[in-house]
């Protein structure tokens, strides 16, 4: 019954924030028409690191360090949450429906300084091998990434954080064009700064709210194969920049340690000197403890252009030092189901603690 009427609640936040994006101009929010690199950046925007969130989906006012805003790793210091570091991977595999698939690693090391912040060092890689699209396209992507952030808890209602990430990525990709072969490399450099603060104004409520910006350097290079007998092979050289904006909002409601409610309300923005896209996302998700060693997590996710996602997930903590977290995503990455197909993602996760 308890999980029920949870699982009514998420669905009418999700609702509500599907109404409120609707009002907003379509030519402004859908993303449907916007190129394929514009709608990978939003796509790659969902990941993360953590299994536990992508169970969950709503994560800014989630207060532990796997939550999206930076200002979490510090925010819970209290037993049974005062460990001294922590150490965490994780590793993702995601089959699309046209059989492409993604696979990825992670790994991340707090440190708690005593009564002076948390530090948080992040590296992830991921790879989708020789993904083919549905239109016969083939793309060879190989990203990694570095991420350094911070947080303090300046007071037991106040914390704040911050975060500093460099990606590199090559993305290989072949097609034809007129009926000659076209092969392209892309390479690409990209910078992102993240902040982000959380208050608990009474015990069982969390406002956070966390925004940042991002530049990406890309250079692509290439040919289409022309015969020489119709002139010789077509040359491709040229530079991208894009830059990026996201705000993020959240709420959160925790009753008891057995129980907590989130919902997020987030505006991405991504664009180049000839093309821009927008998106308003809202994000809800629910986490039961029916047992001190096990959590249950149901989430989901509504976009300004109507697509949706479902996730859910399972924690294991019957361990001292051990934390087992596992979650599945239907339709993780909508924005690039044209290409691939619906995306079945899923995490895994193994947390040590020390004290």
């Amino acid at each position: 019954m308890h999980l029920q009427r949870h699982r009514r609640l998420l669905w009418a936040v999700l609702l509500i924030g599907s109404r409120v994006a609707a009002f907003e101009p379509a030519e402004a929010w859908d993303w449907h028409d916007a190129p394929f690199s514009l709608r990978l950046g939003l796509a790659l925007d969902r990941a993360s690191n953590f299994t536990d969130v992508v169970g969950l989906s709503a994560s800014a006012a989630y207060p532990y360090g796997s939550s999206v805003n930076p200002a979490n790793d510090d925010i819970l210091r209290d037993p049974p949450n005062d460990f001294k570091f922590a150490l965490t991977g994780t590793g993702l595999y995601v089959p699309f429906e046209t059989g492409a698939f993604i696979t990825a690693g992670a790994g991340s090391a707090s440190y708690r300084l005593p009564g002076a912040g948390t530090l948080t060092l992040s590296y992830s890689k991921a790879g989708s091998h020789d993904a083919q699209s549905s239109q016969g396209d083939t793309f060879r992507l190989n990203s990694q990434d570095f991420t350094l952030g911070y947080s303090h808890r300046l007071e037991k209602w106040l914390a704040l954080g911050g975060e500093f990430k460099i990606t590199k990525s090559t993305l290989k990709f072949e097609s034809s064009l007129a009926g000659f072969p076209l092969n392209t490399e892309t390479d690409a450099t990209g910078y992102d700064v993240r902040v982000g603060g959380t208050v608990t104004p009474a015990k069982e409520w969390l406002i956070a709210l966390t925004g940042g910006a991002g530049w990406n350097y890309a250079g692509t290079s290439g040919a289409v194969a022309i015969p020489a007998l119709f002139g010789g092979p077509m040359p491709i050289d040229f530079d991208t920049f894009t830059r990026s904006i996201v705000l993020r909002a959240g709420l959160g409601w925790r009753p008891s340690e057995k129980f907590g409610a989130y919902v997020d309300w987030q505006y991405l923005r991504l664009w180049t000197n000839d093309d821009s896209v927008s998106v308003g996302r809202t994000f809800a998700g629910v986490e039961w403890l029916p047992h001190p060693a096990m959590a249950l997590r149901l989430g989901g996710s509504v976009d300004s252009a109507g697509k949706t996602n479902v996730s859910t997930g399972v924690g294991f903590y019957g361990f001292k030092h051990v934390q087992l977290e596992v979650a599945y995503v239907y339709n993780g990455f909508p924005e690039v189901r044209r290409e691939f197909g619906a995306a079945h993602l899923l995490s895994s996760s193994v947390v040590i603690l020390f004290w």
